[in-house]
């Protein structure tokens, strides 16, 4: 019992550090979309951020199925980590989507004119 709390914990403080990276990666990607930069660097950002994105919402399909198990055995239900991890997951979802929206939009030259 006490071997999942620590194992919801410590999965949880490192996707903590993955959504950071994602954040970080999002920003660069988004400050080099104004910067003309070779192409493979754009495709290496958005794959990075798609990866971070993925590994993202999986894990917090884990982390469900472990708080779940906890709340059974322990009675204990960890609501502020499991919240976290899930509005996490739809953060990154929302930038996995916001990047690749920019980068169809920078590739097909879509003009916007008000």
């Amino acid at each position: 019992m006490l071997g999942k709390n620590r194992v919801f914990e410590t999965t949880d403080s490192i996707m903590n550090w993955f959504f950071a990276f994602l954040v970080a990666f999002t920003l660069l990607y988004l400050s080099t979309v104004l910067v003309i930069l070779r192409y493979n660097l754009y495709g290496f950002f958005l794959k990075v951020i798609n990866i971070l994105a993925w590994v993202q919402i999986c894990t917090c399909v884990i982390l469900v199925l472990l708080a779940f198990s906890i709340w059974i055995t322990d009675y204990q239900f960890p609501i502020g980590r499991f919240l976290w991890g899930v509005i996490r997951s739809l953060l990154s979802l929302a930038l996995m989507i916001l990047c690749n929206t920019v980068n169809v939009i920078s590739e097909s030259g879509t003009v916007i004119s008000i």
